[in-house]
Formats: structure tokens, sequence, C-alpha cells
């Protein structure tokens, strides 16, 4: 999955789905599928739940989950979240800071432009229409052949979708070796992206990691730090290894002195079952190598 992030002044035309419900007070509650959040008529503004936690400064975050939430294309959030029959759909205008994904975008503001009409007859009988007048009046109900002529009224542009980026090796300040997208990186500081071994001439190499953790002061001068007492980076030792999955050779570092002999080779294949070839294809190994 892709986390690029990004600003906009323009609207982008996405999808969404809710849940539709009776509101207490007449008409319909759009809920989102995940969380507790309902969706109401004119601009959302989106929060962090999480955010005193993981401390990040604006919403949405690359390393969250927060934002409001828009599939690329109707679909994508069909095939995703479009089973019950309780599901209503809606092209949304999103704008602000956000997050691009591979699917869909995560963005700091967002508003239902149209509800579109269902053309499943199990959707379609119990589709609110009376309902979602009444709670969003000066939102339309539109056919699907409608949508595009919405989206050029409105000025709003369309985002294809993105292929994921590739999943390159870290090295962790604990000496861990972790996949982490490319674009993204590990959420620890002072991790740092390994070469593509695949792509890379040599059998072993060394990386130097920076020291991590509080500086020792030094007490005749309680305002600087001694230098002789921070700690030093670590310098850490790898070589290629392959592996093999339907004739296909992945290269990869582990460890010069491996912690297991199958160290790198389990994580190898759990990642290319769960993740797919796509997001490994540049560790395919080369002619050269």
């Amino acid at each position: 999955m892709t986390s690029e992030m990004f600003f906009t002044d323009g609207g982008w035309a996405m999808f969404r789905c809710f849940r539709a419900a009776s509101a207490p007070a007449g008409g319909v509650e759009l809920r989102a599928l995940t969380g507790s959040y309902v969706w109401g008529p004119g601009t959302q503004v989106a929060e962090c739940s999480r955010g005193p936690l993981l401390d990040h400064p604006q919403v949405p975050a690359a390393r969250c989950r927060c934002g409001l939430w828009g599939f690329k294309t109707l679909p994508e959030a069909i095939h995703q979240e479009g089973q019950g029959n309780d599901r209503v759909f809606a092209l949304c205008e999103h704008w602000g800071e956000a997050v691009e994904h591979e699917t869909g975008l995560r963005s700091q503001y967002a508003e239902i432009v149209a509800f579109i009409e269902p053309t499943r007859p199990g959707q379609l009988a119990v589709f609110s229409r009376d309902g979602l007048r009444a709670s969003f009046p000066n939102v339309p109900i539109i056919k699907r052949i409608e949508i595009k002529d919405i989206i050029k009224d409105r000025g709003l542009a369309t985002i294809p979708r993105s292929e994921p980026p590739p999943l390159v090796q870290w090295i962790m300040p604990g000496g861990e070796l972790r996949w982490v997208p490319k674009t993204l990186g590990p959420e620890e500081e002072g991790a740092v992206p390994l070469p593509v071994a695949a792509e890379h001439s040599d059998k072993t190499i060394s990386v130097e990691v920076p020291a991590q953790g509080q500086e020792f002061l030094n007490p005749e001068q309680p305002d600087e730090p001694d230098a002789a007492m921070v700690p030093g980076p670590t310098i850490y030792r790898f070589r290629r290894a392959t592996f093999e999955d339907a004739g296909q050779v992945y290269v990869f570092w582990e460890h010069e002195i491996p912690t297991s002999p199958l160290e790198g080779f389990s994580e190898v294949y759990q990642l290319l079952r769960r993740e797919g070839g796509t997001k490994m294809a540049i560790h395919l190994r080369r002619r050269q190598s």
C-alpha cells in the first residue's frame, strides 16, 4: 500500500461506503463501516483519536490511520465494502492535507457531493431515498451514468489506482532487519535503509547505524554532552542470500553471522505469500548476480 503525503486546494473525486440506520430525530444516519464516526451534511473535518499518543502534528499522518477515507473508483468501493444491503454509496469531494494509498486516500477535509442509487435489487429495496433527502436536503441522488457529469460540473479531479511501493530492508538501531515500504520507512528513529541486494555488486556490505538513547552529560559542564561519553555508531555486516520461489530467485541481505539458520528466509517466504510478487519484484536476481 502506498503512503504518499501531499496537499491540494482543489477537490479530488472519491467514493465512500456508509452503513445506513434510522436517525433518532428522523431521517438517516450514515456511519463509517469502521469506527463510530457519523457523517453529516457539509464539510467533514478529520480528527485523530490516537493523535496525543502518536504525537503527530497534522491529520492525516503517514504513519497513522487517521483521516477521511475515500476510494479512487466506485468499483473498488463496491468490491471492498459493498456486500450488505444497508450500504449507501456516495461521491465525495476530498481536499486539504492528504495521504495517498494504492486504492484510495485519507484527507483532512471531505464532503458528500451525491448519493449513488444502487442497482442490486436487495439494496434498492431498502434504499432510504426519503431518509437521505431529509438528512441531506442539498445532496442529490444520482444514477451511475450521471457520476462523470457531476465530477465535471464541480471541477473535481480523479486519481488513478497506483502501484504499491516496493518493500526494502532496513536495519534498526538494535540490529533488527525489517522489511518496510520504500516510501515510508520504519517509525523508529535511526533506522537505515539497505541497498537493494539484487542491484548491489558486492556480496557483503557494512552499514553504520547511529547510536540511539540518552547522552551522558559532562558533570563539569552540565549543559554540554561529553563527547567521550556519547555512545558511538554501530557497524553491522551483511551478506547476500537468495530464496527461490516458483522458479524465481529473490536476493536479500542477512547478518554475516545469522542468529538462526533460517534467518530472513521464512520472512521472505511470508512476504511473498502475503504481499505478492509486485512489492518484491525489485529483489529478483539479475543476470549478473
